[in-house]
């Protein structure tokens, strides 16, 4: 719907501006004789001869001064009212928008511009040239009203002109204000990234086991170059790995070509944020292990405007849905506020199709598999390895202890706490504080349960009766097995 306004206001805009251009030939036929009055009484007038006869001058004098001091003559309101405020502001203002969005339309400014340096000298000259226009169309058009009232003594359209401009000024100096920060913004960062000292410059790239390329760090100018001569050395590679909290929009959208053209895999071990998403898409599998962070958010950069960073979210979110991802999805990963990051579920992220498999240690599992062993629902805030083991365990549960024992789970978190989950299947013959005693006294001596301990792990054992009812919990750290080992 947005779209729709947009595309029949510029409609509009063009077809006034087109309706001016075939109009003002005319127009000026017309008031040709006006203008001469009002070019020779404007000119008697600076030179203090008001009312008095002067020699006409001949017609390649005028025609070459007028040509040359146009716009002296503008900035000192020589032109009649119509010609000031018709040409010189409706009709320059029409032609710079309609070559402005001309220019957009086939290069729309991207999130980061990929701006050469001797380029942004030009870009400071850009917003001097639309300072100094305002001004002298502002200024010259003040004064050619202030003319008109003394010259043809027609006080309401001069006055009616003055105050628009007024209105015009008094509204338009903020955004203009706003607009020269914000073109500050994007120039001062354009110069840190085509210089390459950003915070987006930081990476490294490897191949680890022969056929994976590792990205650590972020998606920045310069990476392409090296991973093209990476894959150039190494054709072979079958895996792109992210280790990676974002970057640029330019070299992420190079390298998401680079995977689907050879129909790589993607993997992220633990964390893969923002820009890192966009190019994980791009993975026949798309391969996390367990725990890993995959992170949304929108597009920013200092000095782009709402519209501007809108095309970009739009770019993004259509190559989701041609990924499969639902639209749904994708505007909520890109609505998100920059300064905020979404961080789905697997749940989520396998019913968008943004998963494929999860890693468990050397098994790679498809994530539907991966959710009935494990409640993908809900994220975890333990420690990533903690995770790793519980989903490890829970791979080969449920399972039976003894003829009446049954370990149905194991949990990671919250923090770093475990909890193994029990059922007991039959309650009458067995005996709580017994259990508890050769659960403590198992804990506290058994080697691989002591590097729990030496992480700062809590355990917990929850013990279940067949109706699902808690039958008791033993909760055990490094300080009970301190004071159990104090007290033999």
């Amino acid at each position: 719907m947005d779209g729709d306004i947009e595309r029949n206001a510029a409609l509009i805009g063009v077809a006034v501006f087109w309706l001016l251009v075939f109009a003002f030939p005319f127009w000026l036929m017309f008031e040709r004789k006006k203008f001469a009055k009002w070019s020779a009484e404007s000119q008697a007038e600076e030179e203090g001869e008001l009312g008095q006869a002067k020699p006409p001058a001949t017609e390649a004098p005028i025609k070459k001064r007028w040509i040359r001091s146009f716009l002296l003559n503008h900035w000192k309101g020589n032109f009649s009212l119509a010609v000031s405020f018709w040409i010189n502001f409706v009709l320059i203002s029409l032609v710079w928008s309609a070559i402005v969005y001309a220019i957009d339309e086939i290069s729309p400014i991207e999130e980061d511009a990929d701006l050469p340096l001797y380029v942004l000298p030009l870009f400071v000259l850009y917003l001097g040239m639309i300072v100094a226009a305002s001004i002298w169309q502002v200024v010259g058009i003040w004064r050619s009203a202030s003319k008109h009232k003394r010259i043809y003594g027609k006080f309401f359209w001069a006055s009616v002109t003055q105050l628009f401009f007024a209105l015009v000024v008094s509204q338009g100096l903020l955004h203009n204000v706003n607009t020269l920060v914000g073109g500050a913004q994007f120039m001062f960062e354009s110069v840190k990234v085509a210089a390459g000292i950003d915070k987006f410059s930081d990476y490294s790239i490897k191949v680890v086991r022969g056929d994976t390329l590792f990205i650590n760090g972020y998606i920045a100018y310069g990476i392409t170059e090296q991973i093209d001569g990476v894959f150039e050395q190494n054709p072979d590679l079958k895996t792109v790995s992210f280790y990676s909290l974002g970057g640029r929009v330019k070299p992420a959208r190079h390298i998401r070509d680079l995977i689907e053209q050879k129909k790589l895999n993607t993997y992220s071990r633990s964390v893969c944020l923002s820009l890192c998403t966009y190019t994980f898409l791009a993975g026949q599998k798309r391969i996390v292990n367990v725990g890993t962070k995959i992170g949304f958010h929108g597009v920013a950069f200092p000095g782009l405007t709402d519209s501007d960073l809108k095309v970009q979210s739009k770019e993004f979110i259509s190559y989701f849905r041609e990924r499969g991802v639902p639209s749904e999805f994708a505007q909520k990963a890109f609505s998100t506020p920059p300064e905020d990051m979404w961080y789905p579920s697997y749940q989520e992220l396998m019913e968008a199709n943004f998963i494929t498999h999860v890693r468990v240690y050397k098994k790679l599992i498809p994530v539907a598999k991966f959710c009935k062993k494990i409640d993908c629902s809900k994220s975890s805030d333990a420690p990533q390895w903690l995770q790793l083991e519980a989903a490890f365990n829970n791979l080969d549960l449920p399972q039976m202890i003894d003829g009446v024992t049954r370990l149905d789970s194991v949990v990671a978190g919250p923090g770093r706490n475990l909890t193994f989950q029990y059922v007991i299947l039959d309650t009458e013959g067995a005996y709580s504080e017994l259990i508890a005693q050769n659960l403590e006294s198992f804990a506290c001596k058994k080697e691989t349960i002591q590097r729990y301990f030496e992480k700062e792990v809590n355990l917990h054992f929850l013990y279940l009766d067949k109706s699902g009812e808690q039958w008791f919990k033993k909760s055990i750290g490094s300080s009970t097995c301190e004071s159990s080992l104090s007290t033999e």
